[in-house]
């Protein structure tokens, strides 16, 4: 809007920084892959940086003031956000309209299920059965 700054516009570092759904906190330079555009905007002058795109901008010295403007949009406009409201709606209907949502979970299921128990050789079987009923059950959910 005001001035002149230096922009440097970086890729992403690793998949975390790939169109996230909230703005990063301050970046240490020595973390910064080399920049993909390095360049220096003037009044009236226009960047457009996709969602997530690590940037720095910088006034340049023994300048006047300098002042730009932000806008973000598409952050809390994912299909996470989509699915985080529908999800918990269509398993409460789900669960009114069909039994098998109702159905007790497997007794000492946490002996067999989560990360911890993902390379053990010892629950394969009830592991496999945990599994193929919760398919079961996210198909019957998937359905219209």
């Amino acid at each position: 809007l005001e001035g002149r700054k230096r922009w440097r516009l970086y890729p992403p570092r690793d998949n975390a920084d790939v169109l996230p759904r909230f703005s990063s906190q301050d970046i240490d330079e020595s973390d910064l892959p080399e920049p993909i555009l390095d360049t220096v905007l003037n009044p009236g002058d226009l960047l457009y940086a996709p969602r997530g795109t690590i940037h720095q901008a910088i006034a340049l010295p023994n300048g006047p003031a300098s002042l730009h403007l932000t806008l973000s949009s598409g952050q809390r406009h994912t299909w996470a956000d989509y699915f985080s409201l529908l999800v918990p709606r269509a398993v409460q209907l789900a669960a009114e309209e069909d039994s098998s949502f109702r159905e007790s979970l497997p007794i000492s299921f946490h002996d067999y299920m989560g990360v911890v128990h993902a390379d053990s050789k010892s629950c394969g079987q009830r592991r496999e059965r945990f599994k193929a009923k919760a398919h079961e059950l996210l198909e019957k959910l998937l359905q219209d």
